[in-house]
């Protein structure tokens, strides 16, 4: 199948894509929930220090200033100074263009945003950073979906019916705001932004929608609604066969989504 190459996968996740997230009124869960699921599943620095690499590089000095705070606070101290230490000081700048001054910032803004830089050791030879990969925004997504099933899912082990059903509640709301940011930076939203599977569809001959990707988002949102259903009838025994549908055909669509975004992503890029 053709492939466009040449893309510049940068300005297409900056102006096409990312867009849908910073649109929304829940971008600072957004970025916080990314952050919190990218350290705890599995608990390692790349994955943190990829995503949050990838929205810095895509973010002016202005957006940065805010979208750092969100993504910060979802992180322990000391996998932030470390992220802050491998990828350098110019980490706390906006990436794509020359820092400028804001021309305001709120109290709260202000209090947030005093974040120290570790001191980093500096040696004769210039040290090498990591360069951003732009397209982690969307395949780590698919991690901190991952992420957020094994915390709902642990949910229903807990054995007190009444406390079961309200802690699925609230990680399942959690997981539910992420993933339709999610999704809606892959299907478009008119007037904001393009989305990803729309480029996919135009740059290489139909493919997410000869390969069912929106549909599979249609499929999930069905099981959806049938898990409000099993917890507006408080039925536990219910909404854990409905839980594991709907874990087990997530898993299945980010798993098609990758086999057949990622080669794509690396054909579109090649030259770009």
């Amino acid at each position: 199948m053709y492939v466009y190459q040449g893309t510049n996968m940068k300005a297409l996740m900056r102006d096409e894509i990312f867009p849908i997230a910073a649109s929304d009124k829940d971008f600072p869960l957004f970025l916080t929930y990314a952050m919190q699921k990218s350290e705890k599943h599995p608990g390692n620095m790349p994955r943190a220090r990829v995503f949050a690499h990838a929205v810095q590089s895509i973010s002016t000095d202005e957006e940065w200033e805010e979208r750092k705070i969100y993504l910060f606070a979802g992180l322990s101290e000391d996998l932030k100074n470390a992220i802050i230490t491998e990828v350098g000081p110019d980490f706390l700048k906006g990436g794509f263009v020359p820092p400028k001054a804001k021309a305001e910032e709120t109290s709260k803004v202000k209090e947030l945003s005093k974040i120290e830089t570790p001191k980093v050791e500096e040696t004769p030879k210039e040290i090498e950073r990591p360069k951003p990969m732009v397209f982690a925004i969307m395949r780590n997504g698919h991690e901190v979906l991952r992420g957020g099933m094994i915390e709902v899912g642990a949910t229903l082990e807990n054995e007190d019916p009444d406390k079961a059903l309200a802690n699925f509640v609230e990680e399942l709301n959690k997981l539910t705001v992420w993933e339709e940011i999610h999704a809606k930076m892959e299907e478009g939203v008119e007037g904001i932004a393009q989305g990803f599977f729309p480029i996919l569809d135009e740059k290489c001959q139909g493919v997410a929608t000869t390969e069912g990707l929106f549909d599979n988002h249609k499929h999930l949102h069905e099981l959806k609604l049938e898990l409000d259903a099993n917890v507006e009838n408080k039925d536990l025994e219910a909404l854990k066969v409905t839980w594991k549908r709907f874990s087990e055909q997530n898993e299945a669509h980010l798993k098609q989504e990758e086999a057949i975004m990622m080669p794509k992503v690396q054909g579109m890029a090649k030259g770009g």
